[in-house]
């Protein structure tokens, strides 16, 4: 067992790669983080290991190997009393917090302050009546204060929750055998094995005791798949630092990988690859050829050694990259995308289309194929065909900019002015940075007649690309998320929670299903600034802006450029009888976005809110500019210059 004042000095850098790994491994996996929480304390990061040891327990009550490492953290590192009344503030502080309330509780328990425990897990359970967990942690105070009848009551219910749970069958198999109801007992206990037949063996996860071994003295593993775990631990975190966009460290634990000799395919795949994200297509080439020099090569090092090779200027190579891979895969939709753009710059235009056309039929869901087919109908005057294709992208995708742009583009062709327009808006409204959409939005409103706007929409789309060129063909390189960095099975490679349930209850007005929604979420590892805004969201929805206001500006300390939150807490400034404050926030963003419509309408309102009638009116008239339909806009529009005269 190792002792905290044993624990190495860990340097920041080792730190914050460790912080970034584990923002990446499964976050619903307790396992994984009862582990990540091992590793955590064997660097001495013991605040980082409690909280991983506490996730764990809130994600699984099974793991008693987790419980025991919390236990031992607390009590070697002799944080425990510290932690005690660090929670306790906190829970002062934020007296509704789920995942504080459940912390505290367990710091407490491990203390032995069973009556306190039970204080914080009630009012826990308060705000998550269906949780199977905090049922099952409030079974065990009553059993180890001899109560098992209470104990009993509140098991039968986290059975009820989660009849799935085996310890929650084994414990009552205990409890019912102190009753003397033996053969209750014995198929309680039965249950708890057929589900978990590890109940009778040592479990797969990490333990601070016995220097790194499981339950029963046992060699220490990871969870599930712990070989290809072991065998390609800085894979495994080269596609972390990948997927976090830290792309020179992940470069530098994919060549320390080969160095170790793990995996030498996916170690030169995945160097190749960001080299290739990097704008290094010379690095590019060299790993991808030493990568075909192993063998064994699919269709994949083809084509993307073919963009290198196209990066380099070297089309006639970069096509015989594509066609090769075609060889070994006629239905690779990337190769013959990437081909298509190959032939397009080459003047071969019909060859070209009939090559999106491929890569389309072989892969519907190709974006980049799909608006490649567009634009090259576009170009080669089949506007109507153009047009079509662009709206079938924006079926499956409706908020894609290239595709409003391309609609756009047609709609100027056709003399459909105000549509373009319109289009236009919503390419923009997606992306404010998209100067080709601001260059055709300028030349909808000289076709409107109106010189002012769109000489400003000229200007806005020079200053975004002063080089100003005409949309070119795009190229189809494998993305991050689905390269081959690590095994299949990876903890990095897990889906991550998401919000959708809860965003569901609040957009229903079901505010105390969307806020235990949010707080499950994020518990397990769902993003945490979406999940603030959400909350910031059901507060201010209920009225409580000051609780919203503090989520809202919480986001904005750690991501000041977070446009959502910022046009939030404008909102709430305005409930609080803040027009100046709201005024404030709003021209903050449309200082950095001129044509954030939503964020104009906050504005005129501000002002209507100031008394400000005139200059509400000329804000109101300026979304209703770009988007005529814009009802909120119309209906202040009329009611600011009615005060205004």
């Amino acid at each position: 067992m190792i002792a905290a004042a044993d624990a190495p000095v860990t340097t920041a850098r080792e730190s914050e790669i460790l912080r970034t790994f584990a923002r990446r491994i499964d976050p619903a996996d307790p396992g994984a983080q009862n582990n990540l929480g091992v590793l955590y304390y064997r660097r001495g990061m013991f605040d980082e290991a409690i909280a991983s040891f506490s996730r764990a327990l809130a994600l699984d009550e099974r793991m008693r190997v987790a419980r025991r490492n919390l236990e031992i953290a607390y009590g070697e590192s002799g944080l425990l009393e510290r932690r005690v009344t660090e929670l306790e503030r906190r829970v002062a502080e934020s007296p509704d917090d789920l995942g504080l309330l459940v912390e505290s509780g367990i710091a407490e328990k491990t203390a032995g302050r069973l009556d306190v425990a039970e204080a914080k897990f009630r009012r826990a359970l308060a705000n998550d009546p269906e949780s199977s967990v905090l049922h099952f942690f409030l079974a065990e105070i009553f059993y180890n204060r001899g109560l098992g009848e209470d104990a009993l009551r509140f098991l039968r219910r986290s059975i009820e929750l989660n009849p799935a749970n085996p310890d929650a069958h084994y414990l009552a198999g205990f409890i019912l055998g102190d009753l003397g109801r033996v053969e209750e007992a014995k198929e309680a206990n039965r249950r708890a094995v057929t589900l978990n037949p590890a109940l009778t063996r040592a479990e797969a996860n990490l333990s601070l005791e016995n220097g790194g071994t499981t339950d029963a003295g046992l060699p220490g593993k990871w969870s599930g798949d712990s070989e290809a775990r072991s065998a390609s631990a800085h894979l495994t975190l080269a596609l972390a630092l990948r997927l976090k966009g830290y792309h020179e460290e992940a470069l530098r634990e994919c060549r320390a990988a080969l160095d170790a000799g793990e995996d030498p395919l996916a170690a030169l795949e995945a160097i190749a690859g960001l080299h290739l994200i990097l704008r290094q297509p010379h690095q590019a080439l060299e790993s991808y050829d030493r990568r075909l020099g192993i063998g064994d090569a699919g269709p994949r090092i083809w084509n993307q050694r073919g963009i290198a090779l196209y990066m380099l200027g070297r089309s006639n190579d970069a096509e015989e990259s594509f066609r090769h891979c075609l060889t070994l895969d006629p239905k690779y939709a990337p190769a013959n995308n990437n081909l298509g753009a190959l032939l397009w710059d080459a003047g071969e235009a019909k060859e070209a289309t009939n090559r999106f056309r491929r890569a389309v039929r072989d892969d519907r869901a190709l974006m980049s194929a799909r608006l490649n087919l567009a634009l090259g109908l576009f170009r080669q005057g089949h506007f109507q065909l153009s047009v079509d294709t662009y709206r079938n992208v924006l079926k499956d995708d409706a908020d894609n900019p290239a595709a409003w742009n391309g609609v756009a583009r047609v709609l100027l062709e056709f003399g459909e002015f105000a549509d373009a327009r319109d289009a236009c808006v919503r390419a923009i409204q997606t992306d404010p940075n998209f100067a080709a959409a601001h260059h055709n939005l300028s030349l909808a409103f000289a076709g409107l007649g109106d010189a002012e706007a769109a000489a400003e929409c000229a200007a806005q789309a020079k200053s975004l690309d002063p080089q100003s060129l005409p949309q070119t063909m795009t190229l189809e390189m494998e993305s991050a998320d689905t390269s081959s960095l690590a095994p299949q099975g990876s903890i990095a490679a897990a889906a991550v929670p998401d919000y959708t349930l809860a965003s569901d209850y609040l957009s229903k007005g079901l505010y105390d299903r969307a806020l235990a929604e949010i707080r499950r979420a994020m518990a397990r590892g769902a993003d945490e600034t979406e999940g603030m805004v959400l909350l910031g969201k059901c507060f201010a929805a209920r009225g409580e802006y000051e609780v919203a206001e503090k989520e809202f500006v919480a986001v904005l300390g750690a991501v000041p450029t977070d446009d959502a939150a910022a046009l939030e807490l404008a909102s709430v400034y305005r409930a609080m009888g803040r027009p100046a404050d709201a005024l404030r926030r709003v021209v903050s963003l449309l200082r950095a976005n001129v044509y954030h419509f939503a964020a104009l309408v906050v504005l005129g309102e501000s002002l209507l809110d100031l008394k400000r009638s005139r200059d509400a009116a000329r804000a109101f008239q300026r979304v209703l500019k770009f988007n005529p339909n814009h009802a909120v806009a119309r209906k202040y529009s009329g009611l600011a210059s009615s005060e205004g005269l």
